[in-house]
C-alpha cells in the first residue's frame, strides 16, 4: 500500500533560520533511548571485563540550584558525547522537566538547562546531532487552552536554549498529548541536502493517534506527517525502532501501545517532503515504552509485547513485509512464563529479552528465519505443582509458588537492560529490576536490584547481583535505562516519581576499572598506607565480624551480602598485595 500525504505548511517557527546543509549527525558513544538511531539496545566497548565497580554514585535529590531537587533520570534515557560527558532529562513531577550535563571523571552536574515546559518528561530524552543536543516537550496548556509541543536545540557545551520550534498547525490536535520521545535523526540528506529528524505524538482522549512527523533539522519545516489513523489503527503510546537506512532511503519502525492487532508499521521517508507506507501488520498486543530493534543481518526486527491473554512476547517480524517469521509463547502463569518489558538488545546473532520474575534471556533464529533456540534462561527457581505440571505449586506472587524466600525476592519485574559486546568477544548483559515483589505481610523494601550476567554461548553467569547495601531506589516503568560508554564504562539512573512517597533519586557510573590497586589495604582505616600486611587481615577480620560493608568482597564491587564468599574473596587479594 503507497499513499502520500500532503506537505504540512509552516504556521510558527520560533528560530531554527534555514541553515543549508548540516553536519553528519554526531558520533555520540549512546545516543536516544536505547543506543542510537538504529535503537539495537547493545554496544560494541573497547574492554573485555564487566563493569561491576562503583566510580561513583550522584544524589539527584540535591538542590539543582534553583530551589528544586534535579530529580531521577527520565525513562527516555541518557546519551553520552564524544567527549563522555553525560546528559540526561530529569523528572521532578508532571510538569517539571531539565535538561543536565554530568562530568564523566566525578558525576558532578556542572551545566544545566532552562526550565523547560510541558508534562512530557517521562519519555522524552536528549539526542545528539548537528552540534546541537535535541529534545521535546509537551505543555498541557500553552496558557490559551490548547496543547502545544516544541522541539528544543541545546548548547551541548552550555545547556542554552539555541532555539525551539513548535508548528501549532500539526502539533496542536486534541487528541494528541503531544511529542513523545527524543528526535531521531536520519543518516541520509533529503532533497535540499539536510538531514531529517522525526518524532512521535502520543494519543489521548477518545481517538488514538500516534503520528509520526519528518521535521528537517536545519529548516525546521516539517517535511511531512504520517498519521496512522489513516488506515483506521491508532495508538495511545508507542515508541520508535528501528530507525535504519535501506535502499538509500529512511525506513522508520514504529510500534504502539494497540491492544489488539496490527499495532506495527513500517514507513519510508523518501526524501523529497512524501512517505510511504511499507508494511501494516506485527505483534497482536502492546508494551507501553517497548519497541523494535533490527537484527544485525537486517532480516528481523524483534519486538518485545507483554503477554497479556497469554500471547506471544518476543515477535521476529520480516523488514521487508512485516510478516512473522516467528514467535516466543508467553506461557502465562507458568514457570516457564516470559513477559518482556522495554526494548529487547541485539547483538551479533542473538536477542536478548528481560521481564517480568526476573527473567533474562537470549533467542537465535535458526537458518531457515522460521523457528529459534533458548540458549539459556536465568529466572527465579519456581517449584512445579506435581498435580498440575508446568505450573507453581503456589500463585507467582507469593513465597509458596518458590524453592525459597530469596528466590521469591529475585523474581520482579526487569524493566531496563542492555548488552554490551566486547573487543575479546564477551558479551555482557546489564539490567535493573525495578523492585522485588510486594510482601504479603505488607513489608515490600522497594529497592531495585543491578544484575550483571555474562553470555556464555550455551549457558550464562550471574556476575553481579546488588541491592548497593539496599540504596538503589526502585525504579518503575523503566525509569532506570541503561547507557554504555565506548570504554565499556556503564551509566545507570535510580529512582522514581512512580512510586509515591520514594525521593531518592541517584545516578550511577560502573567501570571495569576497581579503581584500586591495592584492595586488601584495609588499615589503617579508612584508606590504608599502601601496603598488604598482618594488620590488613586483622582489619578485614574486625569488618566481617561487625557485617561491615567494607568486608563486601564478592563479587567484584559487593553484593550487599558478607559470607565466605568474602572471606575467600580478600584471601585471593591479601595474596596479591599491591600491584
Amino acid at each position: 500500500m503507497q499513499r502520500v500525504n500532503k506537505i504540512w505548511g509552516i504556521m510558527s517557527v520560533a528560530g531554527l533560520a534555514a541553515a543549508g546543509a548540516v553536519a553528519q549527525p554526531d558520533n555520540a558513544q549512546w545516543n536516544g533511548f536505547k543506543g542510537g538511531g538504529d535503537l539495537r539496545g547493545s554496544a560494541s566497548v573497547s574492554g573485555n571485563d564487566p563493569a561491576v565497580n562503583i566510580a561513583w554514585d550522584t544524589d539527584l535529590t540535591v538542590d539543582d540550584g534553583n530551589g528544586n531537587p534535579i530529580g531521577p533520570v527520565s525513562v527516555g534515557g541518557l546519551a553520552i558525547g564524544e567527549d563522555g560527558s553525560v546528559y540526561f532529562k530529569s523528572r521532578r513531577n508532571a510538569s517539571t522537566q531539565r535538561v543536565y550535563k554530568v562530568d564523566p571523571a566525578t558525576g558532578a552536574v556542572v551545566e544545566m538547562s532552562e526550565e523547560l515546559p510541558g508534562d512530557g518528561g517521562a519519555y522524552n530524552g536528549v539526542y545528539l546531532a548537528n552540534g546541537s543536543l535535541w529534545t521535546a516537550v509537551s505543555i498541557g496548556d500553552n496558557g490559551n487552552g490548547v496543547r502545544e509541543s516544541r522541539i528544543y536545540k541545546l548548547n551541548p557545551t552550555t545547556l542554552a536554549t539555541e532555539t525551539y520550534f513548535s508548528d501549532m498547525a500539526v502539533f496542536d490536535d486534541a487528541d494528541s498529548a503531544g511529542l513523545r520521545g527524543a528526535p531521531i535523526f536520519a543518516t541520509v540528506t533529503n532533497n535540499a541536502g539536510n538531514y531529517n529528524m522525526y518524532l512521535h505524538e502520543r494519543g489521548a482522549g477518545v481517538v488514538p493517534q500516534g503520528e509520526i512527523h519528518a521535521v528537517d533539522s536545519a529548516t525546521g519545516d516539517i517535511e511531512w506527517s504520517y498519521s496512522p489513523t489513516f488506515i483506521g489503527g491508532g495508538t495511545f503510546f508507542g515508541v520508535f525502532g528501528p530507525v535504519f537506512e535501506a535502499g538509500g532511503n529512511m525506513q522508520i519502525g514504529y510500534f504502539g501501545n494497540e491492544p489488539a492487532g496490527f499495532a506495527g508499521r513500517l514507513v519510508q521517508d523518501n526524501g523529497d517532503g512524501t512517505w510511504t507506507e511499507q508494511w501494516l501488520g506485527g505483534p497482536d498486543n502492546f508494551n507501553w515504552y517497548g519497541s523494535g530493534a533490527l537484527s544485525e543481518d537486517g532480516q528481523n526486527i524483534y519486538v518485545t509485547t507483554f503477554n497479556d491473554g497469554d500471547t506471544p512476547s518476543l515477535w521476529a517480524l520480516d523488514a521487508d513485509t512485516g510478516a512473522i517469521n516467528w514467535a516466543v509463547p508467553g506461557n502465562r502463569g507458568t514457570i516457564m512464563e516470559h513477559n518482556f518489558f522495554a526494548r529487547p538488545s541485539v547483538a551479533g546473532n542473538r536477542v536478548y529479552a528481560c521481564g517480568g520474575f526476573g527473567t533474562i534471556t537470549c533467542f537465535e533464529p535458526n537458518a531457515n528465519n522460521d523457528n529459534y533456540t533458548q540458549p539459556w534462561v536465568i529466572r527465579a527457581e519456581m517449584v512445579e505443582d506435581p498435580n498440575n505440571p508446568g505450573f507453581p505449586l503456589g500463585p507467582l506472587t507469593e513465597p509458596a509458588g518458590f524453592v525459597t524466600t530469596d528466590d521469591f525476592y529475585n523474581s520482579g519485574e526487569i524493566t531496563a537492560y542492555t548488552v554490551a559486546k566486547t573487543a575479546g568477544g564477551r558479551t555482557f548483559i546489564y539490567a535493573t529490576m525495578q523492585q522485588q515483589p510486594q510482601d504479603p505481610n505488607g513489608n515490600d523494601p522497594l529497592v531495585g536490584q543491578f544484575i550483571v550476567v555474562e553470555d556464555l554461548g550455551s549457558s550464562a553467569n550471574v556476575i553481579l547481583r546488588t541491592t548497593f547495601n539496599d540504596t538503589l531506589s526502585a525504579t518503575a516503568y523503566g525509569n532506570a535505562g541503561i547507557a554504555i560508554a565506548e570504554n565499556g564504562d556503564v551509566y545507570m539512573g535510580g529512582g522514581s516519581i512512580s512510586f509515591g512517597g520514594r525521593d531518592a533519586y541517584q545516578l550511577y557510573k560502573m567501570s571495569a576499572d576497581a579503581g584500586n590497586d591495592c584492595p586488601a589495604d584495609l588499615s589503617p582505616p579508612p584508606d590504608g598506607d599502601g601496603a598488604v600486611n598482618t594488620n590488613d587481615f586483622f582489619q578485614f577480620l574486625t569488618y566481617y565480624q561487625a557485617q561491615d560493608p567494607a568486608a563486601d568482597f564478592s563479587p567484584a564491587g559487593g553484593d550487599g551480602n558478607i559470607n565466605t564468599n568474602d572471606f575467600f574473596a580478600f584471601l585471593a587479594a591479601y595474596q596479591v598485595g599491591c600491584q
